[in-house]
């Protein structure tokens, strides 16, 4: 169904009187990595944890996107492709494809559908994004030595 925004809510409204639906905002990538990730939302895949200073800090983090735009999710997966996060630097590694990887059809340095550069591209909103996560473990979830979180950058920056 193709539908405008009052079409789409007066359906949403006759149909939510059988059903339950769950209506939320869809979240686009930050401008700088759109075609990293068609139009399917890219997420990093963080690690923080409270150190010995008992300070928070991340200590892994791999982007992750979709390899075909026929996907429309970046699970790793569902044949998605993951790659490692400089923690300092926001710099991404070669690409990795995910479940049932074949040698001849394993890493990458260019994205196979789009043919932009993975290796060696920076992330935006870097320093925003690990200030984020520091805060939002030391603030919401201190009692936790370990966090695993999922992470997309927006042109407003962070949002988890």
């Amino acid at each position: 169904m193709v539908a405008a925004g009052e079409q789409l809510i007066k359906y949403l409204r006759t149909a939510s009187e059988h059903k339950t639906y769950l209506v939320q905002p869809r979240f686009i990538n930050h401008r700088e990595i759109t075609n990293l990730a068609d139009d399917t939302l890219a997420t990093i895949r963080v690690m923080s944890c409270r150190n010995e200073s008992d300070h928070y800090e991340m200590t892994d983090a791999a982007f992750r996107m979709a390899r075909s735009s026929k996907t429309v999710v970046d699970n790793y997966h569902a044949s998605g492709i993951a790659a490692n996060v400089d923690i300092q630097t926001g710099e991404l590694g070669r690409g990795i494809r995910g479940a049932w990887v074949t040698v001849a059809d394993g890493w990458y340095d260019r994205h196979p559908e789009t043919n932009v550069p993975i290796l060696h591209r920076r992330l935006p909103c870097w320093p925003e994004l690990i200030r984020f996560v520091q805060d939002a473990h030391g603030c919401l979830f201190s009692d936790q030595v370990v966090i695993g979180w999922e992470v997309a950058i927006l042109d407003t920056g962070p949002f988890a």
